[in-house]
């Protein structure tokens, strides 16, 4: 009887994730790649894509989560790869708690679970409290989850506060191996 192969340690599977989106940007011609920003702020999106274009990326936008998913399913379809997504929490139709679940339940049905979307919560949110999305940070077993332990567990992998600060972006895109140290 084959023995079934040990899962692979989470930093081989972040290099193996961060090995394919470079392979897909490069093919994409998309240079640094295309970040998504995410905030039904107009002027949050205007600020968080402007640093993110500092950086080197191209940037798309959506005002919520329903449009940040349609966002992603045309660029799915041929428009280029999108290295990551920049997420506010709190808006309307589709809150990013929602649209970050929705990303991980569309990436657990593909075939290639290494291509993980790497997600930045850009919140005002404190992230500490335990009653900032009240009943929502509930664990299953009832015991209260501070905004960012719910957030995380929604499948976000870094939560930052705003104002945010390009050096705190910087930071996070270098931790989730989007961008690399020049």
């Amino acid at each position: 009887m084959a023995r079934s192969p040990l899962p692979a340690p989470p930093a081989a599977v972040a290099a193996a994730a961060a090995a394919q989106r470079a392979a897909a940007l490069k093919h994409a011609g998309g240079g640094c790649g295309t970040v998504l920003v995410v905030d039904d702020m107009a002027l949050n999106r205007k600020l968080l894509s402007a640093m993110a274009r500092k950086l080197g990326f191209a940037t798309i936008e959506a005002a919520d989560g329903a449009e940040a998913l349609s966002a992603l399913a045309a660029r799915d379809a041929g428009a280029g790869a999108v290295a990551a997504v920049l997420l506010d929490l709190q808006m309307p139709v589709l809150d990013g708690w929602a649209t970050a679940r929705r990303l991980r339940a569309l990436e657990a049905v593909q075939d290639a679970p290494a291509a993980r979307l790497p997600i930045i919560a850009c919140t005002a949110c404190d992230l500490a409290s335990d009653a900032g999305a009240s009943a929502a940070c509930a664990a299953g077993d009832g015991a209260a989850l501070s905004v960012e332990q719910h957030t995380l567990a929604c499948g976000v992998d870094v939560c930052l506060h705003k104002p945010l600060s390009l050096e705190r972006l910087t930071a996070a895109l270098r931790e989730l191996r989007v961008l690399t140290a020049a």
